[in-house]
């Protein structure tokens, strides 16, 4: 059984721990950068009955939107619905936030999966890649019946 909770401060070992494993995929944040999140309650993690983190979602939030910064799951827990979890956790936590938006390589695995979890791509733009690989930009839209929303979100700042 995976529990899907807001992680404190005392797990900023443990997400480090885990986001180094893929740093190559989801990027590297030190770990004052991991302590802030943490600090604002914008990580969410998944663990196991045993305690062990198994995944984390970073996030940021804005009063019309969140922003997906970083979303890990170990190698050995992919392919459980682990990131669907943390996906509908952060979901469960909109107040006025009408989308979720994430940006997204194209050659990462990762890329297929927003799809699957209803994310809509809107765009793409050259990354920060030292040969210009480009990300996807992708937006999931919370209430489905503001058409205006999906506007907003595809003219607002990722």
């Amino acid at each position: 059984m995976i529990s899907y909770n807001i992680l404190g401060e005392e797990d900023v070992e443990n997400v480090d721990a885990l986001g180094r494993h893929h740093r190559n995929t989801i990027g590297f944040l030190t770990k004052v950068t991991i302590l802030e999140y943490l600090r604002r309650n914008r990580v969410i993690g998944a663990t196991t009955e045993d305690g062990e983190l198994v995944g984390f979602l970073l996030f940021a939030d804005y009063p019309d939107r969140f922003r997906i910064a970083q979303l890990c799951v170990g190698k050995s827990n992919q392919g459980q619905g682990i990131a669907r979890g943390l996906f509908e956790a952060l979901k469960a936590r909109a107040t006025n936030q009408k989308v979720i938006k994430l940006s997204c390589r194209r050659d990462f695995p990762a890329h297929h999966m927003w799809n699957r979890l209803g994310f809509i791509a809107l765009g793409e733009k050259i990354g920060r890649s030292k040969v210009g690989l480009p990300l996807t930009l992708w937006c999931h839209r919370l209430n489905h019946d503001d058409e205006l929303g999906l506007w907003t979100a595809a003219n607002s700042n990722i």
